[in-house]
């Protein structure tokens, strides 16, 4: 029910007890279903996949008497060192060195969605993913309610998202392409999406992101396309460059950007488009801040000066 956002006492239809020896709860199965609040209770004496995942985990007291002090190296490269506690409950250890996730989602041309149920949705980060979902004192203007069109409910606080349908036209427009559940282990979303994609037509260009500031459209303009719509929010500062120099952005959906065909792409030709972003007002801080610099050089300069006049 906590993982599926559901409060603690709802009425659920059945739960099924899948283990070796589960026929041995059968005298208590009444007990169960009413404290549980279940209507049926299912004893299954073997488990399948249908029932739970089964996670290989190292146990530090049979591990120790054969690897003595290597173990806590071991304990360290596992991230078992300080799990995450789940209302005191259940253990997740997605905050631990990942590496195949790491591999699937760094610095790719997707955004990915984290199980709210996750401890920290921004671990992500570090892998150089990005996430619809995340930790932040602020939004951009516009998420809670881009959200919550997309949940069909409320699905943001002021500290938080808790996104959790992949299955969404807006998650596609946002370039979903993988979904983190609390086991860690990413499986595709629904419509497997990308950051850019031409608008009435299936074919979509190939993007790089060089780095989170700089992505790189590239490829062949089809002739249906009249836009290139980009799963980048529409926000000041990103500007948009071809071959023959800036060419504008605008609003899509509300929230996102799109880009109209522009003169280079010609009719069906090829194009390569930088999205950039550059701080508005940045020209001006460096300006300022290099007469400032300035500033203080010749000052210093001069004090040196009448230091060295005295001296003499």
């Amino acid at each position: 029910r906590k993982q599926a956002g559901r409060r603690a006492r709802l009425p659920l239809r059945s739960l099924t007890v899948a283990a070796p020896g589960a026929e041995r709860l059968a005298e208590f199965v009444g007990l169960l279903a009413d404290e549980l609040n279940v209507k049926r209770v299912q004893l299954v004496g073997a488990v399948g996949p249908e029932h739970a995942e089964q996670v290989l985990a190292v146990v530090p007291a049979a591990l120790g008497p054969r690897l003595g002090p290597e173990t806590q190296r071991v304990i360290a490269y596992l991230g078992m060192g300080a799990p995450y506690n789940f209302n005191g409950l259940v253990r997740h250890y997605f905050l631990r060195t990942n590496p195949d996730l790491e591999a699937l989602i760094g610095g790719r041309p997707f955004r990915v969605l984290t199980d709210p149920g996750l401890a920290n949705p921004d671990k992500t980060m570090l892998y150089r993913g990005m996430n619809v979902n995340g930790y932040a004192p602020t939004y951009l203007s516009g998420y809670p309610e881009y959200v919550a069109a997309s949940e069909g409910r409320a699905a943001a606080d002021q500290s938080r998202t808790y996104l959790r349908n992949a299955a969404t036209p807006g998650m596609r427009d946002l370039g979903l392409r993988f979904v983190i559940p609390t086991t860690g282990r990413a499986v595709h979303a629904p419509a497997r999406a990308g950051l850019a994609r031409f608008q009435g037509s299936s074919l979509a260009p190939a993007v790089v992101v060089e780095n989170p500031e700089l992505w790189k459209i590239t490829g062949r303009w089809p002739f249906s396309a009249s836009a290139l719509l980009l799963s980048q929010p529409f926000y000041p500062g990103w500007r948009a460059y071809a071959r023959l120099g800036e060419i504008p952005l605008r609003p899509w959906q509300g929230y996102l950007s799109q880009i109209d065909r522009p003169r280079s792409a010609g009719d069906g030709g090829d194009f390569a488009i930088a999205l950039r972003f550059i701080p508005t007002g940045w020209p001006a801080f460096v300006l300022v801040a290099s007469a400032a610099w300035l500033w203080w050089f010749k000052k210093a300069v001069g004090s040196l000066a009448l230091a060295a006049g005295g001296a003499a």
